[in-house]
This record gives structure tokens, C-alpha cells and sequence, in this order.
């Protein structure tokens, strides 16, 4: 049973012609009792069979040119409607042509009813059409999160569509102009209000707005402050929209690079290539997050020796299991003596110091230690390079060591 009732092409076309001979039949007759102030003579009904199957025929026959009768029902929009009043046109003005070319076959036939049966049919098939949106759209019960577009353009209105088709996660309750613009501001986009950007907090609180999408290209300096604006409100949820993706990318978190005002910049393998090939590379914290990419990068760009220092016997071993090759050395940077022990045995060509303690927090309870580790023990790796004459050495800064 739910295989006979599962929408296909063919079953949706043959629905529609049925229906569309069953409405042109409705329209045509009242057409016949407004003209006639419903009360028909006799004497038009002989004639209203054979100009109604001329009429349906060619209406059909141009729905079918025009695509109608492939359309899926609950996504009918503007483009569809188009091609209904193109169609309808065509047909009518061919059948007007015919009745003039033809008039005694036709007679008699009270010419006024072309004029309200296009309009009767226009009304009558536009509204099958749009019925099946406008009542998914209307009895949908909203769970989406409540959502404030940032940007009133092209892309809002996908999105505002999107939504209403439950494509996203999100329901647009308000749209903010990210430049305010006499002509758009208070007017409306798919029923929803565009407010000034300076209202922004006000229409937040005043419509529990949870999250927030920006669909407009804004420089990185405004959209750091639009995304201040949102976290004082409490939006921590800030999206982007990503037109060129399917159901579940439509929409992607606002990035770090988003709100700097430079971009980051693609790397150059070949410059990175010739820094590493054929030489000898010491990396200290070799098993934390940066270290452990670090050295897998290094092998895949053609290190001759890799030599990994941690002070975490559990990392360091994770990191030798990735890379067997590597000469693996358990010591912590601030042991000034095993340190240049192990300068003295590899004789690196470059040294690239990732070790130190990262985590705000931990640091800020833990002063002394934090201070000696980063910065006594960058002291150590330092002399010792210049000591045992390293030709570059590499220090990825520790971003994390202040506020």
C-alpha cells in the first residue's frame, strides 16, 4: 500500500491533469453563470461542452509545455507561478484566435466568458499550486531555535526558505540591515521584519533570539564588533551561510579568521620543502598537540634525522609509535646539562622549540613553575643552539602564556 501511494513523476502529473479538468470544468461553468447573472438560457449550453474541451485541451497541452505538471507541490514558487499565467495566456489567446477564425462553429457563445474564465482558472489552479506550501508552512509547529539574519540580501531569503522547509535548525524571528538604509529598514522579507542594526540588543530581548546567522560579507573590523554585540546579549551561536552545500552545510560556525582583519595565507610546500629536506631536525615537546603535527611534517618533508624531546614518557611514546624512525629523548628543557648532551650526539641543522606549558589557568596558580619552564627553558634550548652553532631554530610562541 505505501508503494502505491509513494509520489512518483508519472503520479504526480497524472494527479494534476485530473484535477486541473475537474477546476477548468468548475471556472468555465461559473464563467457561464456570472456572464448570464446564473441563470443560463438554453440555448448557450449546446455549444459550452464543445468550446470547454477545446479550452481544457490547449490548457493542458501548454501546463505541460511550461513544466507545470513537474513541479514538487510543496516547493511551488514565484518561477512556477510565472509559468501558470504564461500558459494560461497562451492558451486563451489561441483559443480566442480559433473562436474568431471559427466563429460559426462556435455559435453561440458569449465571447465575455474567455475573459472570466482566465481569471477564474488563473485564481483557481494558482491555488492548488500554492495550498500545499502554505499549509505545511502554516500548521509546522516551530521547535528551531529562535534566529536574528544579520544582512538583507539574496541569501536571506534562502535561508528564511530554507527554514520554512525545516532544512535547518534555526527559525528566522528578525533580519538587522548591516547597513542602515532608509529603503529596506521596516519593511518586510517573507513576512519578517527588517529592524535597524542599532536596535540590535532590543529586538534580541524582546524576541528570545538564541542564535545568530550573518549573510552578508561584512569587513572583518564590523563583524567583530556585530560579534561582541551578540556575546553581551548571550548569542554565542553566530553562523555563516554557505550557499554552495547540502542539507547539513548550509550553515558553518564563524570562524577565528572571520573576525581578523588578515587572512591567513596559503602555505608554500616548496619553501617549506627545501627549509627541511636532507637536514637534521631537533623538535622539543615533541609529543604535545603542535610538537606531534610538527614532526609528522617534518618526516613527510624529508628530514634526514628526526630527533623528539618531551618530558611525558606517555606522549613521547605515542608520538614514536607514529614515527618509528625518530630518535625519541625523555627529558625536561630545563636540565641544561642532558640538554646539550643531546645537541652534542645529533648536531641539529635546525631546532624547532614547541615545549611549554600552555594552559592559562594551571600557569597563572602555578607562577614560578610556569615562569621557569617557558622561560628559563627557552633560555636553554636558545644557548644551547647557539653553542653547538644550529642554523635555525624555529620557537612556536606560547599564544596561551597571557591574556
Amino acid at each position: 500500500m505505501k508503494r502505491l501511494l509513494r509520489p512518483t513523476a508519472f503520479k504526480r502529473m497524472f494527479f494534476f491533469i485530473i484535477i486541473d479538468i475537474l477546476l477548468s470544468l468548475a471556472t468555465f461553468y461559473l464563467a457561464y453563470t456570472l456572464r448570464f447573472n446564473f441563470h443560463i438560457p438554453g440555448e448557450f449550453f449546446h455549444i459550452f461542452w464543445k468550446a470547454f474541451t477545446l479550452l481544457v485541451l490547449l490548457k493542458v497541452f501548454f501546463l505541460y509545455l511550461f513544466k507545470n505538471y513537474f513541479i514538487v507541490w510543496r516547493f511551488f514558487g514565484f518561477m512556477d507561478a510565472k509559468n501558470i499565467i504564461k500558459a494560461h495566456i497562451f492558451t486563451y489567446v489561441v483559443f480566442a484566435i480559433m473562436y474568431l477564425l471559427f466563429r460559426e462553429y462556435f455559435m453561440p457563445f458569449p465571447r465575455s466568458v474567455i475573459a472570466i474564465d482566465f481569471f477564474l482558472s488563473l485564481i483557481f489552479i494558482g491555488a492548488l499550486r500554492i495550498s500545499r506550501r502554505m499549509a505545511r508552512e502554516s500548521t509546522t509547529i516551530r521547535r528551531e531555535k529562535p534566529t536574528l539574519i544579520i544582512g538583507a540580501n539574496s541569501k536571506t531569503g534562502t535561508i528564511i526558505q530554507s527554514a520554512l522547509n525545516g532544512e535547518i535548525d534555526y527559525y528566522p524571528t528578525a533580519i538587522i540591515a548591516y547597513r542602515n538604509n532608509d529603503e529596506i529598514t521596516d519593511a518586510y522579507m517573507h513576512n519578517i521584519k527588517i529592524y535597524d542594526n542599532r536596535l540590535l540588543e532590543e529586538i534580541i530581548t524582546e524576541k528570545g533570539i538564541v542564535a545568530a546567522i550573518v549573510t552578508e560579507k561584512i569587513p572583518a573590523s564590523d563583524l567583530k564588533i556585530i560579534a561582541d554585540r551578540l556575546s553581551l546579549c548571550g548569542i554565542n551561536e553566530i553562523k555563516k551561510v554557505r550557499i554552495l552545500g547540502d542539507k547539513d552545510e548550509k550553515l558553518e560556525d564563524l570562524s577565528i579568521e572571520d573576525l581578523l582583519a588578515r587572512h591567513p595565507k596559503d602555505l608554500d610546500l616548496e619553501t617549506i620543502a627545501s627549509f627541511i629536506k636532507g637536514k637534521s631536525v631537533l623538535i622539543t615537546g615533541a609529543g604535545g598537540s603542535i610538537g606531534s603535527e610538527i614532526s609528522k611534517q617534518c618526516q613527510q618533508f624529508g628530514a634526514s634525522t628526526l630527533t623528539l624531546v618531551d618530558h611525558s614518557e606517555y606522549n613521547l611514546y605515542q608520538i614514536g609509535e607514529l614515527l618509528p624512525q625518530a630518535n625519541l629523548k625523555l627529558l625536561n628543557i630545563t636540565n641544561k646539562h642532558l640538554l646539550e648532551e643531546i645537541f652534542e650526539e645529533v648536531h641539529p641543522d635546525i631546532v624547532i622549540h614547541a615545549a611549554a606549558y600552555k594552559h592559562v589557568p594551571v600557569c597563572e596558580n602555578n607562577q614560578e613553575t610556569a615562569v621557569y619552564n617557558n622561560g628559563y627553558g627557552s633560555k636553554n634550548v636558545i644557548d644551547t643552539s647557539i653553542k653547538y652553532a644550529v642554523e635555525k631554530v624555529v620557537l612556536i610562541s606560547t599564544d596561551k602564556a597571557v591574556r
